[in-house]
């Protein structure tokens, strides 16, 4: 975060700060649903 903040244009990095905070939120929602829908399906280890 320190390297964008002193990398980014200033008027750009609240928007960049809004992606990575929405990525970081919706990651573990995203992993949860893939999960679920993929662990419906049953596989025959034989």
């Amino acid at each position: 975060m320190a390297y964008m903040d002193d990398n980014a244009k200033k008027e750009k990095t609240p928007m960049y700060f809004g992606f990575i905070t929405t990525s970081w939120m919706l990651g573990p929602l995203l992993g949860y649903l893939m999960s679920y829908s993929f662990l419906k399906y049953h596989e025959d280890p034989s």
